[in-house]
């Protein structure tokens, strides 16, 4: 088992990261990196937590340069046994203004920029990006969720997978009935427990928290796979946000 990466340590290797992809940046293609997720927004969690960054760049940057910061961030992962994955986003200077191509992800990254984004390197001023809209992100849902839903041969089943898609089907109603884009998914249980659709779920879902506050472990796929398709009927059936109309 992997020793747990200290917040202090995820923010070294953040700057890590960033050092190398500047090296590698021979035509500066690069305007700012940020750490975004639990790290930029402080609510990490020592050996659960990933690392994620968000690279903004010029309209320009070279699908080289793509490629060699995805090789990177793999040689993260196994070099210093990070969790999950090690996220460095990059977005093009024109993809963080609208309209947004729904098909690309791009409207939550964007939120995730301008809500938790911590600066590692350069002087890009987020200030200038709007924040999406709810019909950006209505518009993005449906691309998202249809896909999610959707049969795929290649779905990873594992409990991470199954507690991450269950916590992506709470937001979506939280979503939904608050107007709230919660991001933060140590308090997307709570906030659904304290909801009207809770009841069915009010004494499995305690159990999943602690799970994602890091206190205990899940070793039950076939439960938790039955739980995420409950949950998903129950957000099919009670969110409207997808329809074609406001």
């Amino acid at each position: 088992m992997n020793t747990p990466i200290y917040k202090e340590r995820a923010w070294e290797i953040a700057k890590e990261f960033s050092d190398i992809a500047k090296q590698e940046d021979i035509d500066d293609s690069i305007l700012g990196i940020f750490v975004i997720g639990s790290l930029g927004a402080d609510h990490y969690i020592p050996g659960r937590s990933d690392i994620d960054t968000a690279i903004v760049a010029r309209d320009s940057v070279s699908d080289v340069l793509r490629a060699r910061l995805r090789e990177i961030r793999t040689d993260f992962v196994s070099k210093y046994g990070i969790p999950k994955d090690f996220g460095g986003i990059i977005l093009r200077e024109s993809d963080l203004f609208p309209p947004y191509d729904p098909e690309k992800e791009l409207v939550p990254e964007i939120y995730r920029l301008l809500e938790q984004g911590k600066r590692i390197w350069g002087n890009y001023d987020l200030t200038e990006i709007p924040m999406p809209t709810r019909s950006d992100f209505r518009a993005y849902a449906r691309v998202f969720y249809t896909w999610l839903r959707s049969d795929q041969p290649d779905i990873e089943h594992s409990i991470v997978a199954a507690v991450n898609r269950t916590l992506i089907e709470i937001r979506l109603l939280l979503w939904d009935k608050t107007d709230l884009f919660i991001l933060n998914k140590r308090e997307l249980i709570p906030t659904f427990l304290q909801s009207e659709y809770c009841e069915e779920f009010q004494d499995e879902l305690p159990v999943i928290q602690e799970y994602v506050l890091g206190h205990r472990d899940l070793h039950n796929l076939e439960y938790l796979e039955g739980l995420l398709e409950r949950i998903t009927n129950l957000v099919v059936e009670e969110v409207d946000l997808l329809e074609d109309t406001e």
